[in-house]
């Protein structure tokens, strides 16, 4: 969403808006999400035991876009026509600043894997050189010239590059949150945001605060819910205390346009999967 449309889309929604919440008594017509997708890993055991029999789950819990590294456990011919079959659009790979910058023949292969399979983004998901987590702000803006070149290198390819964030983007470091670092340094045209709803609100934010602030900045959204405890752990989606209702709305000004469930577990089940795309299939919420 470019800035005129936004300015438009805030006039027609302010009387929806509330101290940062849509007003819970409005008669706006209720949306669901247009489609959802998941993000996957071979190596967890429900996937693993039987690849095809995780991929016929997946379509007939509604999920059409999948985000995956790497090997399925099946020949690939055999995998691409499952998801033809299926419905099913590999959208996103992913890996490290490593891989992206500092070895060629690892961005090679990263490139492409996404060729192979029509993958149309690339998730950096860890941005650092290093096993770094908090640095100072001059180091985050370092990783925003790496994102950049990358994300040159990326679109080179034909392949639009995704930054995923953890809790670390959001360790108050010289007074500033270096995911607004990220937000701010990082070109848009060659840089899109991956937000991790769960990290964010874990790292003690606010989703919709983002969404509002850099409007068409989030292409995608990954979901996964806390838990009651205060370790605050993952939870299966809407079994947790993430406010997605009053998150969702502002995803509108965000510009995204894919929803990515994670069932971000030690031991992902079949039935965690299952349970993050019903919640999906049946959450409604109100449109700006």
């Amino acid at each position: 969403m470019d800035r005129r449309n936004f300015i438009k889309t805030g006039a027609l929604s302010a009387a929806l808006l509330a101290n940062g919440r849509i007003n819970a008594g409005s008669t706006a017509k209720l949306k669901t999400l247009p489609h959802y997708g998941i993000i996957i890993t071979s190596q967890v055991d429900w996937f693993r035991s039987d690849p095809r029999k995780a991929l016929q789950t997946l379509a007939d819990e509604g999920y059409s876009e999948i985000e995956f590294s790497g090997e399925l456990g099946i020949p690939d011919t055999e995998a691409k026509k499952i998801f033809k079959d299926l419905g099913i659009k590999p959208l996103i790979g992913g890996g490290a600043m490593y891989q992206l910058i500092a070895d060629k023949e690892a961005f090679k292969e990263a490139m492409e894997d996404c060729r192979k399979w029509g993958k149309k983004y690339f998730a950096c998901y860890y941005p650092f050189l290093d096993s770094q987590k908090i640095v100072p702000i001059d180091e985050w803006k370092k990783v925003c010239d790496r994102m950049n070149e990358a994300g040159r290198r990326c679109r080179e390819e034909g392949v639009k590059l995704l930054y995923h964030n953890h809790d670390y983007e959001f360790n108050i470091t010289e007074g500033i949150i270096p995911y607004d670092i990220i937000l701010q340094y990082t070109d848009p045209e060659l840089v899109g945001i991956e937000m991790d709803i769960y990290w964010l609100e874990y790292g003690g934010q606010s989703a919709i605060h983002f969404l509002k602030k850099y409007p068409g900045r989030f292409p995608v959204i990954h979901l996964t819910d806390i838990d009651h405890t205060t370790a605050k752990g993952f939870a299966d989606m809407g079994q947790g205390i993430i406010p997605y209702t009053d998150i969702m709305p502002y995803t509108e000004i965000g510009g995204t346009r894919h929803f990515i469930a994670e069932c971000n577990r030690a031991e992902v089940t079949r039935e965690n999967v299952v349970a993050a795309a019903r919640y999906l299939a049946k959450m409604k919420y109100q449109s700006l």
